[in-house]
């Protein structure tokens, strides 16, 4: 029983500190910076990321809406297939 609960406050604190890491990894000054006007994917699809799949046309439709509000996104069509 000790080692039940030992094992689960070793993994759950093991998990905070992981998942709050995360952010400081991907955004090391990221203080609020972020752009308002960039429409989270969650915002942009309606739902969360991982909840349900995502088609390819909603990814491509995504990437396009990033495109026309950032000035860091190029979208441009190289080619097609059948």
């Amino acid at each position: 029983m000790i080692y039940r609960i030992s094992f689960s406050l070793i993994f759950s604190v093991a998990l905070f500190f992981t998942a709050s890491s995360q952010s400081d990894y991907f955004y090391p000054d990221a203080s609020g910076t972020m752009n308002p006007a960039i429409p989270t994917p969650e915002k942009f699809l309606g739902y969360a990321i991982g909840s349900q799949h995502t088609r390819h046309d909603k990814i491509v439709e995504y990437l396009k809406e990033l495109g026309k509000v950032s000035n860091r996104i190029h979208y441009q069509i190289i080619g097609e297939t059948y």
